[in-house]
């Protein structure tokens, strides 16, 4: 007689089955190489997909791109948890993030899952992004993305430092005009990265304690002249995500966004001692007018990922 266990093997090799048969009825040789790369990756790393528990940040159900969908649903017929959540309230994306993290820590169902990873609905993945980011069993690995800056104009969303020490977005004319490229093996050490599909292991988010000490807050409002940053950062020291208001005051008087969740979460993180990666092999899609991704002339496998520096050129990350 069969035992449970073996009842749910033998459904979730099946779902599997059809999900690869799918896979290579597609004409195109692209999408046939794609689905042997994950199904290679599902037989190498056996039994990681299922420590993932995935959240999409959406605006709604019908804002998840095509590509991603068929991911979506590959990945959860794999053995993969998935689920959407909307952001309903006007663009607060921090608030949804800090949501998944909460309930990824909290909710019963989900707390045999050890990596929390978030896909924005923006996102094109290839089929193998989940084990890319989880094989390394690293804190926080990010995969390489892009997206437009107005004065740099194409750049990398991640900051890795340049010749003087600071940590600064690659800017792609800039590495053009030095004649660079970027590393295309292994991970490389970032100092902040972007949210749009991120991998978050379990005790990272079990190191914030999610409370607000009201005790310290009023003992600053108490004291002779507490400055308003003082203040702030008392109100929300351990929430992920959450933006301090004394940086969105900076970013009023100033006119621009002067720190988004994904910066201040990777603030947050390394202050809690934990290291972020980027996957230099893991490449997504950002759609926006148009689909964004880094050509393979910039990639040069030659190049040593955890030592790579940038020149003093491109958007720099002021905000520590």
């Amino acid at each position: 007689m069969l035992t449970q266990e073996a009842i749910r093997d033998t459904m979730r090799n099946a779902q599997r089955e059809m999900a690869r048969e799918s896979l290579l009825a597609d004409p195109t040789q692209g999408s046939a190489n794609e689905a042997e790369e994950f199904f290679a990756m599902l037989a190498e790393h056996p039994g990681l997909i299922e420590k993932c528990a995935i959240r999409v940040p959406t605006r709604g159900s019908g804002a998840i791109n095509g590509k991603l969908a068929v991911a979506l649903s590959v990945w959860s017929r794999a053995g993969a948890h998935w689920d959407p959540m909307m952001d309903d309230q006007g663009g607060f994306v921090e608030r949804t993030r800090a949501k998944m993290a909460y309930d990824f820590l909290n909710d019963p169902e989900l707390q045999g899952f050890e990596y929390l990873i978030m896909i924005d609905d923006d996102m094109e993945p290839k089929l193998d992004l989940l084990h890319s980011l989880m094989r390394w069993n690293q804190p926080v690995v990010g995969a390489r993305c892009m997206s437009m800056h107005p004065e740099h104009g194409p750049m990398l969303c991640y900051s890795v430092k340049d010749e003087g020490g600071l940590y600064r977005f690659p800017s792609l004319r800039a590495l053009l005009r030095k004649g660079m490229k970027v590393p295309s093996t292994g991970i490389t050490p970032v100092g902040h990265i972007g949210t749009g599909a991120l991998c978050i292991r379990r005790d990272v988010l079990q190191a914030f304690t999610w409370d607000v000490d009201t005790e310290k807050v009023q003992g600053a409002i108490n004291d002779d002249g507490p400055s308003v940053r003082t203040v702030h950062e008392l109100l929300a020291p351990d929430v992920p995500f959450m933006v301090p208001d004394y940086l969105r005051m900076e970013g009023f008087r100033q006119g621009e966004l002067r720190c988004g969740e994904d910066i201040w979460f990777c603030v947050q993180v390394r202050r809690k001692g934990f290291k972020i990666y980027v996957d230099n092999t893991a490449e997504v899609g950002h759609r926006k007018s148009i689909c964004l991704s880094l050509d393979a002339v910039f990639h040069d496998p030659n190049l040593d990922p955890a030592s790579w520096v940038l020149p003093m050129e491109g958007s720099i990350i002021t905000v520590e």
